[in-house]
């Protein structure tokens, strides 16, 4: 009877386990009964083995990858969260969210932006939609030369807009410009007639300068060691000397801080927007043209010579050493003629040139 009764305990044993093993799974299959089903798997008929190509999960999406939109309890497919324009703006391929579509959007946007618009008569230069600029006369956008694959600025100049003498002005300057190269200016390579959106215009091809000017370096750095203002300052005398020095010499007019470009690989500075430069001529050197704060007295008497150069690089030293413009302190052009003029009056008011040294007094000149 004993031993019948050991037979009987072994075979519920091999069955069920333990009754510690019994009731670890008695709690197992508590537990699987109150989570929900991670995966429902069919069978059919003819093949008991056979399962779907790929399982759904939890939140509806497939395996496959094939299939980006989600699928709702009742069988309908979730609407994407992005939508196309229109079939005509359509994706080849659908986004499974708002973020991708917008990257994806961006890449098109891209990709149209690298495609040449235009090219110059022999074409060497190709002109790509990337506005970099814009002034009362142009509009500056992305090049490249063909020849080198480098990258230059294309300047379109509305000379539809200038008057007869601005013109001719301009024709001359543009000749000038082809036979100016020089470290410490901004190259100049090809100049051509063209029109634009049934305008005329004067399209100028130059170096492209990428990191900024100078003022645009004050304007975030505030303070400029005194080395590099040294040999900004010497690299800009370079400039001028060789505009100086040619046959007949060339005169900037408007020599600034906006007008001195950095070079992003050398951090070298190169004098550049040559719009006003012209050559030394008694019909053009008479009219009064520049901006006020960095305008020599002579250029108000409407004859002068490139000295006038020298004394605006004065001027661009000043803003500089100080990160202000000269004769911050006059509201109006009108005042500032005033103290130019003024040969006994006060100079620019400034705070101190270098770092360390004692604000300078109102009324020092």
């Amino acid at each position: 009877m004993k031993r019948k009764s050991f037979v009987y305990t072994a075979v519920k044993v091999m069955l069920l386990g333990t009754p510690e093993d019994q009731l670890k799974n008695t709690n197992e299959e508590d537990k699987e009964k109150t989570q929900p089903a991670i995966v429902t798997v069919t069978t059919t008929d003819d093949d008991p083995t056979h399962l779907p190509e790929a399982a759904p999960s939890v939140d509806g999406s497939s395996d496959s990858g094939d299939d980006r939109e989600g699928t709702l309890s009742n069988g309908n497919k979730e609407p994407s969260p992005w939508q196309p324009k229109d079939e005509e703006e359509s994706l080849p391929w659908q986004p499974k969210d708002e973020e991708e579509a917008a990257l994806a959007w961006q890449t098109r946007d891209d990709e149209e932006e690298t495609q040449a618009v235009a090219a110059s008569p022999d074409g060497r230069f190709l002109k790509f939609n990337i506005e970099i600029g814009r002034g009362s006369f142009k509009s500056v956008y992305r090049g490249l030369d063909t020849e080198t694959t480098v990258e230059v600025a294309w300047c379109e100049l509305q000379t539809h807009r200038l008057s007869k003498l601005e013109r001719q002005r301009f024709r001359e300057e543009v000749e000038m410009l082809k036979g100016l190269q020089h470290p410490n200016i901004v190259r100049f390579f090809d100049s051509w007639k063209s029109t634009v959106q049934g305008h005329k215009c004067t399209v100028l091809v130059t170096e492209l300068m990428t990191s900024g000017t100078l003022k645009t370096y004050l304007r975030r750095f505030r303070q400029m060691k005194l080395k590099l203002l040294q040999r900004w300052s010497l690299q800009i005398l370079k400039g001028l000397q060789f505009l100086h020095s040619r046959s007949p010499p060339i005169i900037h007019r408007d020599l600034k801080c906006d007008n001195v470009f950095i070079t992003g690989p050398s951090a070298s500075v190169k004098i550049g927007d040559l719009g006003l430069a012209t050559l030394k001529k008694a019909s053009f050197a008479k009219s009064v043209i520049g901006t006020p704060e960095f305008m020599a007295p002579e250029m108000y008497e409407e004859k002068y010579d490139e000295g006038v150069d020298v004394y605006a690089f004065g001027m661009c030293i000043l803003e500089m050493a100080t990160s202000e413009y000269p004769y911050a302190e006059c509201w109006n052009a009108a005042l500032i003629y005033r103290k130019v003029t003024n040969v006994h009056g006060s100079g620019p008011v400034g705070p101190p040139l270098l770092p360390g040294e004692p604000r300078r007094p109102r009324g020092a000149g």
